[in-house]
C-alpha cells in the first residue's frame, strides 16, 4: 500500500530524498552563514549531506527490510544530524587543524561578524555592550537572565543588525566617563521583557563578554 500511495519508482524517489535530506543537512550546518556560498558550493554541499542520507536509506531498505517511509525518514534524519555534527564539531575542528598546521588562518566566513554567531552553543555570553553612532551605549549586564525569552539572550543578525535586552543605557558625562542609567520596566510580569532592535547602520562598536561552555 505504501508503494502504491507514493507511486514513485525507485530512481526518482531516491533522487528526491537525496536533495531533500541533503538540503536539510546543509541548512542546519550553515544556518545564517550561507549568503556568501556560490551555486556550485551549495550544490556540492547538498549532495555531500544527501549522499549519507541516501546511503542510510538504501542500507535500511536492502539489508534491514525497512519499509520505504521509515527508511526515508531515517535517511533524512541522518543527513540532518550530520549537519548538526558539522556545525557543532566538524567545522570548529577543521578550523583548529588548519590554524594549528599554519595552512590557513581563515575560517571560510564572509566577515568577523559571522564568526561571532558561528560559534553557537559552544560559548555562553555573559555581557554585551553596543555603542551607537550617536554615542549612546546599550548594555546588558547579565545575558543569562534572558536565555529563556524570545530571541534571548541576544541575536546577531546575518545582515549585521542586533537584538539586545538592554538593562542600562549610557552616555559620556562631562568628565568623559560613561554615565549609566538602568532601563525602567525592562522586564514586566504582565507586559513581558523589552527587547531593542539595533540596525546595522547605527552600530559603531560592540563589546561582547563570553566563556566557553
Amino acid at each position: 500500500m505504501t508503494e502504491e500511495f507514493l507511486s514513485l519508482s525507485s530512481a526518482p524517489w531516491t533522487t528526491v530524498l537525496t536533495f531533500a535530506a541533503g538540503y536539510a543537512g546543509y541548512f542546519i550546518a550553515h544556518v545564517g552563514l550561507r549568503e556568501h556560498h556560490q551555486a556550485l558550493d551549495q550544490l556540492f554541499r547538498v549532495m555531500l549531506y544527501g549522499f549519507w542520507g541516501l546511503f542510510t536509506y538504501l542500507a535500511a531498505r536492502i539489508y534491514g527490510g525497512v519499509e520505504i517511509l521509515s527508511a526515508s525518514a531515517l535517511g533524512f534524519l541522518v543527513s540532518a544530524l550530520l549537519g548538526v555534527a558539522w556545525r557543532r564539531v566538524g567545522g570548529p575542528w577543521l578550523t583548529r587543524v588548519l590554524r594549528g598546521s599554519r595552512a590557513s588562518l581563515s575560517d571560510d566566513l564572509p566577515s568577523a561578524w559571522g564568526a561571532i554567531s558561528a560559534v553557537g552553543e559552544r560559548v555562553h555570553g555573559r555581557q554585551i555592550m553596543v555603542t551607537l553612532a550617536d554615542g549612546t551605549a546599550l548594555f546588558c549586564d547579565d545575558l543569562s537572565k534572558f536565555v529563556g525569552l524570545p530571541n534571548g539572550p541576544c541575536v546577531f543578525g546575518a545582515a549585521g543588525d542586533l537584538l539586545i535586552y538592554a538593562t542600562h543605557t549610557g552616555r559620556d558625562g562631562p568628565t568623559g566617563a560613561t554615565i549609566w542609567e538602568p532601563v525602567e520596566s525592562q522586564a514586566d510580569a504582565f507586559w513581558g521583557a523589552q527587547i531593542t532592535y539595533v540596525p546595522k547602520e547605527q552600530i559603531l562598536r560592540i563589546k561582547y563578554r563570553r566563556v566557553l561552555s
